[in-house]
C-alpha cells in the first residue's frame, strides 16, 4: 500500500462519475420496520423521499416485477443516504439476504458506488477475480413536481458472499434528474454530502485488497488503518481497537461490517437541530462530532465541516 498522502483531500465536485471515474454514490441502512426508521430519520434532522417500492424490469418490457424491498432516502447535493425495509414477501434473494443482515445487525449493510459504464465495469470484476452478476435493469416510477417520471439505473453486483461485510455494488444512474429533485435535498440538520464510510474488520489489509479489485483504487496507509480514496468519497477500513479508539462507546456491529458514515453538513445548524431534537452528541472537535443513530436506523452518523472533524481521519 502507498504511504498517506494530499490524496486524502480529493473530491470530485459532480454528482454523477464522467469517464472512468468511480465515486462512493450512496450508503445503505437495512432495517427491520419502516415507521420505527422513518422517525429515526426525522428525530436525525433529514428530509426523506415518500416510501417507494423497488422493481427490476423485465426484459420484454413492462409490468416490472417488484423485488420485495422498498425504501425511502436522503437525497443530499452529493450522494444519498437510503433506508431499507421489506414491503411484500416475494422469491427475491434479496429479501434472504435483506433478513441475513438483520439477524446480525440493524444499520448500515450496503455500500454502492456509482460508475459510468457497468458494462465496463462487470468485464473489470471478473478479470480481477470476482464472480460478477450481469447488470441488473431497475426502474419505477417517481412523482415529480412536473408529474410522473421513470425513474432508471443500471446495477452491478457481485455474488452474495464475496464481500461479508454486507452488499456491495455499482450503479449507472441514467435519470439522475429524477432522482436528485431539489424539494428533497434540503434538511433541518444542514447535511450537505456523503463524504465519508467506516469499515470494521480483523484484517484490514486483506480486506483492502478485495476493495482494491474491486475500484482500481490502490489503498493507502491511515495511522494504522487502511483508506482507500474513490474519486468522490472515502472508505476506512481498521480493527475493532482502532475504531474505539476513535469513537468510544459507539455500538460496534460483528466483524466485518459498515460502521459509520460522515457527511457534510453545516456545523452550527446540524448542533441545534440534533439537540434540539434530544440526542446525546459526541464531539470531535469544532469541525465534528458524531451520534449514534436511534435504534430503529442503527449505525453511527458524523456530522463535520472539514476533513478533521470526521473522527476516524483527524490528525
Amino acid at each position: 500500500m502507498s504511504p498517506q498522502t494530499n490524496i486524502l483531500t480529493h473530491w470530485t465536485n459532480t454528482q454523477l462519475p464522467g469517464s472512468g471515474e468511480l465515486f462512493i454514490d450512496h450508503v445503505a441502512f437495512f432495517v427491520d420496520g419502516m415507521d420505527g426508521a422513518s422517525g429515526a430519520l426525522e428525530q436525525l434532522g433529514f428530509t426523506a423521499t415518500p416510501l417507494a417500492p423497488q422493481s427490476n424490469a423485465r426484459p420484454d418490457g413492462p409490468p416490472p416485477v417488484p423485488v420485495g424491498l422498498a425504501n425511502r432516502c436522503v437525497m443530499l447535493e452529493r450522494g444519498y443516504l437510503e433506508v431499507l425495509a421489506i414491503h411484500k414477501e416475494t422469491d427475491n434473494p434479496l429479501l434472504i439476504q435483506h433478513r441475513d443482515a438483520l439477524a446480525r445487525h440493524i444499520g448500515l449493510h450496503l455500500l454502492a458506488f456509482s460508475t459510468d459504464d457497468t458494462e465496463t465495469l462487470c468485464k473489470n470484476l471478473q478479470s480481477n477475480g470476482f464472480d460478477a452478476l450481469d447488470p441488473v435493469a431497475l426502474r419505477r416510477t417517481v412523482e415529480t413536481e412536473a408529474g410522473e417520471q421513470e425513474l432508471r439505473f443500471r446495477v452491478q453486483r457481485v455474488q452474495p458472499g464475496q464481500m461479508p461485510e454486507g452488499r456491495v455494488q455499482a450503479l449507472e444512474h441514467l435519470t439522475p434528474n429524477a432522482l436528485w429533485q431539489q424539494r428533497w435535498m434540503t434538511h433541518p440538520n444542514g447535511a450537505r454530502a456523503l463524504t465519508d464510510l467506516l469499515m470494521l474488520d480483523e484484517n484490514p489489509e486483506d480486506a483492502a485488497q478485495r476493495y482494491q479489485r474491486f475500484t482500481g483504487r490502490e489503498a493507502i496507509d491511515h495511522d494504522g488503518a487502511v483508506l482507500l480514496v474513490t474519486d468522490r468519497g472515502r472508505l476506512t477500513i481498521a480493527t475493532p481497537k482502532w475504531i474505539v479508539s476513535r469513537l468510544p462507546d459507539a455500538p460496534l456491529p460483528p466483524a466485518p461490517a459498515f460502521v459509520a458514515c460522515a457527511l457534510d453538513a453545516d456545523i452550527a445548524q446540524a448542533h441545534r437541530c440534533l439537540e434540539a431534537n434530544g440526542l446525546t452528541l459526541n464531539h470531535t472537535n469544532a469541525s465534528g462530532f458524531w451520534l449514534a443513530a436511534p435504534p430503529a436506523l442503527g449505525g453511527v452518523v458524523v456530522f463535520a465541516d472539514a476533513l478533521e472533524g470526521v473522527p476516524w481521519l483527524r490528525s
